[in-house]
């Protein structure tokens, strides 16, 4: 069976696709866009997701455009819109991200929104509507990775070592600690400041904003798993003051990621990555090569969708 994937981080894009096709082997998993979209319309991807601001009870009601797109384009990979032929599955991921770790059943309810928005605006003609909607419910997924990717690569050491950190590197997290709800205690990391990036310091003040590294940003440092891959991945003498690359370390990373290592931790944790797996273990009707084992989030689990479900898990 053909899965298509659509996330919205660059790191997925590149590396989501191999990993799972190593944990359902018999079928094929592909990201969009496509090469031949990214050729055509240019470099522009992967699609932007709707959860780095702080979502509220109005964005709910008026779903986030960006939303809005997801939903249109994994209908046309569902439909067959484009003149290709038509995925089994549809799989849209995108991150928590840290201004909604408190609140992820807010994420899905905009995700129905804007899935329930978008049939709403389709013409009602030739049954537009009830195919669309019909295809939505049989093959699409909505899947939320928390806070974001980089939390799963501290759940296995090699992984930390093809994004980047050197062999050496005293990583200060416990493997009691749940990754998708990622914390730190490195002392150093929490105090380090931009006078260690001794390039990043030299740039002039426009051009800063670009260049700067996530962990120099105003959040709570300490649960932001990125930031501090970056800063594990310190190089004073890089404009971004890291070598970290999503598109490279993070591809690497991602590709080769041990899903024995991530699944055997204990039950109570990666629940929104067990029901991801659930998912497409009922979807493929295939085990995956790891068990799964553990709690699978109600919250994006195909067990737990709503009788009103509009996804097949939400």
């Amino acid at each position: 069976m053909k899965v298509a994937l659509l996330p919205t981080g660059r790191t997925e894009w590149c590396g989501l696709s191999g990993a799972l096709g190593r944990l359902f082997p018999d079928h094929e998993f592909y990201c969009l866009p496509t090469m031949a979209e990214i050729k055509s319309f240019g470099d522009r991807f992967p699609y932007n997701g709707f959860t780095s601001m702080c979502l509220t009870q109005s964005h709910e009601m008026n779903p986030p455009e960006t939303a809005m797109e997801l939903v249109s384009r994994a209908a046309q990979e569902a439909i067959g819109e484009r003149g290709e032929e038509t995925a089994d599955l549809v799989v849209v991921i995108d991150d928590v991200e840290l201004p909604n770790v408190d609140q992820v059943d807010r994420v899905v309810a905009v995700m129905r929104s804007a899935v329930i928005e978008h049939v709403r605006r389709l013409p009602n003609r030739i049954r537009i509507q009830e195919r669309t909607e019909e295809s939505l419910k049989s093959k699409v997924s909505f899947h939320l990775i928390s806070p974001m990717v980089e939390a799963w690569f501290f759940a296995d050491r090699n992984a930390l070592a093809l994004a980047g950190v050197p062999v050496d590197a005293n990583v200060c997290f416990n493997d009691e600690t749940d990754p998708e709800a990622f914390i730190t205690d490195d002392a150093n990391y929490m105090v380090a400041t931009e006078c260690e990036c001794v390039r990043f310091a030299a740039l002039h003040e426009a051009k800063k904003k670009k260049h700067r590294p996530k962990w120099l940003g105003s959040f709570p440092r300490e649960k932001h798993p990125k930031g501090y891959l970056q800063w594990l991945c310190r190089d004073p003498d890089d404009q971004s003051c890291t070598s970290y690359s999503e598109a490279n370390g993070g591809c690497s990373a991602l590709s080769g990621i041990s899903w024995n290592t991530l699944l055997s931790r204990p039950e109570s944790q990666f629940a929104l990555l067990r029901a991801l797996v659930d998912d497409l273990s009922e979807g493929l009707n295939s085990t995956p090569t790891v068990a799964l084992g553990g709690t699978v989030s109600p919250l994006t689990s195909r067990s737990g969708a709503p009788a009103d479900a509009v996804l097949r898990n939400i």
